[in-house]
């Protein structure tokens, strides 16, 4: 193997590792922003239908209730990282130089 043929290996298994990790973090952030929301919306779910005891919600119904706090769990995650995506995408394109 020459020195040509050594360099284009390194730069194959490099972007080989690079492309995994971050298809890794990808898929590791796509399953994490399940999880969080799911987690968040059984903790207080409980709650929500102690609270909501003035309205008559049959314990056979209690699974709307999860599945709608998961739902607006998962909506106020999606905006606040969307919002922290803007500002940082803001806050980029006003330190770079305007031509």
């Amino acid at each position: 193997m020459n020195t040509f043929d050594a360099v284009v290996a390194a730069f194959a298994i490099l972007a080989v590792v690079l492309g995994f990790m971050s298809g890794l973090l990808r898929s590791l952030a796509t399953i994490l922003a399940y999880l969080i929301p799911a987690s968040i919306a059984i903790a207080i779910t409980p709650r929500i239908m102690a609270g909501a005891g003035q309205f008559i919600i049959p314990p056979d119904q209690a699974w709307a209730v999860l599945v709608v706090a998961f739902i607006a769990i998962g909506i106020l995650f999606g905006a606040l990282g969307a919002t922290h995506q803007m500002h940082r995408w803001i806050s980029l394109r006003s330190t770079q130089p305007t031509s």
